[in-house]
């Protein structure tokens, strides 16, 4: 799926996978739904109906803010297992100082940096996800 048709088939191409244009997505015919675009329900609006998600899918959002997406909090209150955009930021950032460096840089290194440019402690969002699953 893809906002735009030609950006869509030019993305899913290379990669042997069928391509889905946004008006015939069927959210719950998914095990995991990625949204790799702005669209996260900042403006009340999402690109899918939260609701229709398959029972116990996954939703990994790519948005990365100070606070978890309405969509990374509406998949949560519904049971779903999340992967928000920070959590994807510090895994990359980790695998890109190593490729850089040669060196690892300790999660909890990366987990302060983030934490101490105010946004919510990734321990905080971890224990929130984990209350309400």
């Amino acid at each position: 799926m893809n906002r735009g048709l030609e950006r869509g088939r030019f993305a899913a191409s290379p990669l042997g996978l069928p391509f889905a244009p946004l008006a015939d997505f069927a959210v719950g015919d998914y095990a995991i739904v990625v949204n790799a675009t702005p669209c996260a329900g900042h403006d009340g609006k999402f690109s899918f109906d939260v609701r229709g998600l398959a029972r116990g899918a996954i939703v990994a959002d790519l948005v990365v803010g100070a606070a978890p997406t309405p969509l990374v909090r509406a998949a949560e209150a519904l049971g779903h297992t999340v992967i928000d955009g920070r959590e994807v930021l510090l895994v990359e950032a980790r695998r890109q100082f190593r490729l850089m460096t040669g060196r690892l840089m300790a999660a909890e290194s990366a987990r302060e940096f983030l934490d101490g440019h105010g946004n919510e402690p990734a321990d905080e969002a971890a224990e929130r996800r984990q209350a309400t699953a």
